[in-house]
Protein backbone atom coordinates (compact mmCIF):
# COMPACT_ATOMS: atom_id res chain seq x y z
CA UNK A 1 0.00 0.00 0.00
CA UNK A 2 1.38 3.79 -0.67
CA UNK A 3 -0.12 6.31 1.26
CA UNK A 4 -0.04 9.96 -0.17
CA UNK A 5 -0.62 12.68 2.01
CA UNK A 6 -0.60 16.34 0.74
CA UNK A 7 2.47 15.14 -1.10
CA UNK A 8 4.27 12.88 0.95
CA UNK A 9 4.90 9.71 0.21
CA UNK A 10 4.67 6.49 2.34
CA UNK A 11 5.47 3.03 1.44
CA UNK A 12 4.07 0.82 3.85
CA UNK A 13 2.34 -2.84 4.24
CA UNK A 14 0.52 -4.15 6.76
CA UNK A 15 1.18 -8.34 6.67
CA UNK A 16 -0.48 -10.72 8.90
CA UNK A 17 2.22 -11.97 11.29
CA UNK A 18 1.33 -14.39 14.16
CA UNK A 19 4.40 -15.82 14.11
CA UNK A 20 7.20 -15.72 17.01
CA UNK A 21 9.63 -12.44 16.42
CA UNK A 22 13.48 -13.49 16.86
CA UNK A 23 13.97 -11.97 20.48
CA UNK A 24 11.73 -12.40 23.61
CA UNK A 25 13.72 -9.88 25.34
CA UNK A 26 12.68 -11.26 28.73
CA UNK A 27 9.19 -12.49 28.51
CA UNK A 28 7.54 -15.33 29.27
CA UNK A 29 5.62 -16.35 26.39
CA UNK A 30 7.10 -15.69 22.78
CA UNK A 31 5.89 -12.59 21.34
CA UNK A 32 3.66 -12.38 17.96
CA UNK A 33 2.30 -9.65 16.94
CA UNK A 34 -0.79 -9.81 14.71
CA UNK A 35 0.13 -7.51 12.32
CA UNK A 36 3.34 -5.84 11.60
CA UNK A 37 3.34 -2.35 9.67
CA UNK A 38 6.94 -2.78 7.32
CA UNK A 39 8.52 -0.34 5.15
CA UNK A 40 10.88 -1.08 2.00
CA UNK A 41 10.81 -4.92 1.36
CA UNK A 42 8.17 -7.02 1.79
CA UNK A 43 8.85 -9.82 3.62
CA UNK A 44 6.68 -13.19 3.49
CA UNK A 45 4.27 -13.98 6.25
CA UNK A 46 6.23 -17.07 7.28
CA UNK A 47 9.74 -15.25 8.16
CA UNK A 48 11.00 -14.85 11.31
CA UNK A 49 11.90 -11.31 12.13
CA UNK A 50 13.83 -9.33 14.45
CA UNK A 51 12.91 -6.33 16.61
CA UNK A 52 15.95 -4.94 15.46
CA UNK A 53 14.86 -5.25 11.80
CA UNK A 54 14.50 -1.66 9.95
CA UNK A 55 11.55 -2.39 7.64
CA UNK A 56 9.39 -3.13 10.99
CA UNK A 57 7.44 0.50 11.44
CA UNK A 58 4.61 -0.16 13.38
CA UNK A 59 3.46 -2.60 15.42
CA UNK A 60 -0.75 -3.63 14.54
CA UNK A 61 -2.64 -6.12 18.19
CA UNK A 62 -5.69 -7.40 17.35
CA UNK A 63 -7.93 -8.24 20.54
CA UNK A 64 -11.52 -7.20 22.38
CA UNK A 65 -10.70 -4.77 24.79
CA UNK A 66 -8.80 -1.76 25.27
CA UNK A 67 -6.46 -2.19 28.25
CA UNK A 68 -5.45 -6.15 27.35
CA UNK A 69 -4.30 -3.98 24.05
CA UNK A 70 -2.67 -1.77 25.63
CA UNK A 71 -0.80 -4.10 27.90
CA UNK A 72 0.24 -6.54 24.96
CA UNK A 73 1.61 -3.75 22.70
CA UNK A 74 3.27 -1.89 25.84
CA UNK A 75 5.41 -5.92 25.88
CA UNK A 76 6.34 -5.22 22.26
CA UNK A 77 7.17 -1.91 22.85
CA UNK A 78 9.50 -2.98 25.57
CA UNK A 79 11.35 -5.40 23.03
CA UNK A 80 11.77 -3.04 20.34
CA UNK A 81 12.83 -0.10 22.26
CA UNK A 82 15.43 -2.78 24.46
CA UNK A 83 16.99 -4.90 21.24
CA UNK A 84 18.34 -1.22 20.18
CA UNK A 85 18.95 1.26 22.78
CA UNK A 86 19.29 4.30 19.77
CA UNK A 87 15.43 3.95 19.39
CA UNK A 88 13.91 6.74 20.99
CA UNK A 89 9.95 5.69 20.04
CA UNK A 90 8.32 3.09 19.59
CA UNK A 91 4.45 3.04 16.98
CA UNK A 92 1.70 0.81 17.42
CA UNK A 93 -1.41 0.55 16.52
CA UNK A 94 -4.71 -1.23 19.09
CA UNK A 95 -7.74 -2.45 17.01
CA UNK A 96 -10.30 -3.91 18.88
CA UNK A 97 -12.27 -5.78 16.29
CA UNK A 98 -15.66 -6.02 18.15
CA UNK A 99 -16.44 -2.57 18.75
CA UNK A 100 -14.49 -1.49 15.40
CA UNK A 101 -12.67 1.08 17.51
CA UNK A 102 -8.61 1.65 17.13
CA UNK A 103 -6.00 3.76 19.21
CA UNK A 104 -2.88 5.11 17.63
CA UNK A 105 0.31 4.41 20.36
CA UNK A 106 4.01 6.37 19.85
CA UNK A 107 5.95 4.18 23.00
CA UNK A 108 8.67 5.88 24.17
CA UNK A 109 11.34 6.20 27.19
CA UNK A 110 9.23 8.22 29.29
CA UNK A 111 5.72 6.57 28.90
CA UNK A 112 3.15 6.23 26.22
CA UNK A 113 1.43 9.28 24.51
CA UNK A 114 -1.79 8.00 22.75
CA UNK A 115 -4.99 9.03 20.66
CA UNK A 116 -8.27 8.79 21.68
CA UNK A 117 -10.23 5.77 20.59
CA UNK A 118 -11.37 6.47 16.59
CA UNK A 119 -14.69 4.69 15.59
CA UNK A 120 -14.64 3.14 12.09
CA UNK A 121 -17.99 2.95 12.45
CA UNK A 122 -18.43 6.91 10.28
CA UNK A 123 -16.77 8.82 7.97
CA UNK A 124 -15.64 11.15 10.38
CA UNK A 125 -13.81 8.43 12.30
CA UNK A 126 -12.25 6.78 9.45
CA UNK A 127 -11.09 10.23 8.03
CA UNK A 128 -9.23 10.99 11.43
CA UNK A 129 -8.14 7.04 11.45
CA UNK A 130 -6.12 7.95 7.92
CA UNK A 131 -4.87 11.45 9.06
CA UNK A 132 -3.43 9.84 12.35
CA UNK A 133 -1.82 6.79 10.23
CA UNK A 134 -0.06 9.60 7.86
CA UNK A 135 0.68 12.05 10.79
CA UNK A 136 2.52 9.65 12.85
CA UNK A 137 4.41 8.20 9.23
CA UNK A 138 5.57 11.47 8.26
CA UNK A 139 7.69 11.17 11.47
CA UNK A 140 11.50 11.58 10.17
CA UNK A 141 13.26 8.25 10.76
CA UNK A 142 15.91 8.51 13.37
CA UNK A 143 18.96 9.54 12.48
CA UNK A 144 20.86 6.94 14.24
CA UNK A 145 19.62 4.42 11.89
Amino acid sequence: MVLRWRGIRINLRFLPHDEEMLEAVDSKEPLKPNILGLVRSPLPCTQRISWNDDDVAVVVEVKHGQRKLVSQLSTYARCYLSVDRRRSFSIAIAFDHQTLQMRFIVFHRSGLSSSHELSLHSEAGFQSVVKHMVGILSIPDEEAF
